[in-house]
């Protein structure tokens, strides 16, 4: 037996079955957090009426693309008003040269999508992937966090991931910014700096920032590598709408020119770093506090808000959209309230919020044991088959600390039992059993090697193993 199931699904929490009662109660509109596919998307008002989105990762392109151009809206060329199809973008998904790689688009609304209102903890969407010209991301080579000094700051047991190892990182994401600066954007940085002046400017120890600071001269390119996942720190509506615009321009930038965008260097250093890192977690470097707070609740969502978003495509789409005010971004730190005429979302920028009466999670579980609706998974944990597995904690009593994913061995991914017994005709593939198998959640990308398709690799030799018949 295979388990496969992927991103599994969490049962519905107490602020769902609220707001799913509430919304009942006051004919309002909700929609709670699953699988896109399995919600009804035509009970959703048009019109141009306002409604509340909540959360911008994968699944928020799915959703805005349902009730935009699945309505009959058009997105076309912006700069030839030719429409800008399925075929029209096969060079925008990552192939080779054509008039449309890159190109912004223009939104044609039909009228009957709705105005949507979107916000999240983070205020921004995944960053999308590049249109490049061999349609492979050339990988990063890290300069300052290189495989020998991660190796280095993972000796011993990393017990504060932020503290240990972040500022090797971060003065890595600094150095992928100012690099492609320095290269293809010279009017942004002081004069007679180069790769080696901000390697040894950032290999001293100095703060990342106060480095970036020094070296960036031009408006718009500076780089806070603590809130590389967010926006600016702004609180007036003037002044967002500003950002949003400066952020419209560099998202283009980095699916258009990828090569020469100093953002997409940072994507494509994090595509790298968190590959090197998760090496040393699946190695068991981090303690428990580490690995489950700051890797598994910090660390891998900004990989994936940084490393992992859509094709360029979508990335494109989703711009013309704001463009077009179809879109509205509501800022970070979303909070939704229950309100006499809906749902009040308040956020940095809109403390006062605003009121909808239609409410759309986009958000999904990440996969996590603990709770979730599968009913086999479920049933494997509460007749002991299966167990949670546990990673070494020196600050909790016993010394350990259970994870959110199943147990199974690390080389054969076969199940593990409450009683620490190994059931080898049951192997667990990918999300569920991501603590053993770490980056399984990542979709695979061309020329970059996959936990996920490795880890196949491996359960289906075992399996083919297990039912082989002697000749």
């Amino acid at each position: 037996m295979v388990l496969a199931q992927g991103m599994i699904q969490a049962e519905p929490s107490d602020q769902t079955r609220a707001r799913t009662d509430r919304a009942r109660r006051q004919r309002l509109l909700y929609v709670p957090p699953g699988m896109p596919s399995e919600r009804d998307w035509t009970q959703v008002p048009g019109d141009g009426q306002d409604v509340l989105v909540a959360g911008m990762g994968a699944n928020f392109f799915d959703v805005i693309g349902i009730l935009t151009a699945g309505r009959g809206g058009r997105f076309t060329l912006a700069d030839s008003g030719a429409q800008a199809d399925t075929a029209g973008f096969a060079a925008l998904d990552g192939g080779a040269g054509g008039p449309a790689a890159g190109a912004p688009l223009h939104y044609e609304p039909s009228g009957a999508e709705p105005r949507l209102l979107v916000g999240s903890r983070r205020g921004l969407p995944y960053r999308g992937k590049g249109a490049y010209p061999t349609g492979m991301p050339p990988p990063w080579r890290p300069r300052i966090a290189t495989a020998g000094a991660l190796a280095d700051a993972c000796r011993g047991r990393v017990r504060d991931l932020r503290t240990q190892v972040w500022p090797l990182l971060a003065a890595e994401f600094a150095a992928a910014h100012l690099i492609t600066l320095a290269a293809h954007h010279r009017h942004a940085v002081v004069d007679g700096v180069d790769e080696a002046a901000i390697i040894a400017a950032l290999s001293r120890g100095t703060d990342p920032a106060a480095v970036v600071a020094d070296l960036v001269t031009a408006p718009g390119y500076d780089l806070d590598v603590d809130r590389l996942d967010r926006p600016a720190p702004v609180a007036d509506p003037q002044q967002w709408d500003g950002w949003v615009r400066t952020w419209l321009d560099q998202e283009q930038a980095s699916i258009a020119n990828p090569l020469t965008s100093p953002r997409n260097a940072v994507n494509r250093a994090m595509a790298t770093l968190r590959v090197l890192l998760g090496r040393h977690v699946a190695a068991g470097a981090l303690d428990g506090r580490a690995r489950l707070v700051q890797y598994e609740d910090w660390f891998v969502p900004l990989g994936l808000t940084l490393a992992s978003g859509p094709p360029p495509r979508r990335t494109a789409q989703l711009l013309a959209l704001v463009r077009a005010g179809v879109v509205q971004l509501l800022g970070e730190s979303l909070l939704i309230e229950p309100d006499d005429d809906g749902f009040r979302a308040r956020t940095r920028v809109h403390p006062g919020g605003v009121v909808t009466r239609a409410l759309l999670e986009t958000r999904m579980s990440r996969g996590q044991v603990p709770g979730t609706s599968d009913p086999l998974l479920s049933t494997l944990m509460g007749s002991g088959r299966a167990r949670l597995h546990r990673v070494p904690d020196t600050t909790r009593a016993g010394g350990w600390a259970a994870t959110t994913t199943v147990d199974v061995t690390p080389d054969e991914f076969a199940l593990i039992d409450a009683a620490g017994r190994t059931d080898p005709d049951v192997l667990v593939l990918g999300i569920p059993a991501e603590a053993v198998q770490p980056g399984s959640a990542i979709g695979a990308t061309p020329g970059v090697p996959s936990p996920l398709l490795a880890g196949a690799d491996r359960v289906a030799a075992q399996a083919l193993e297990r039912i082989a018949v002697p000749v």
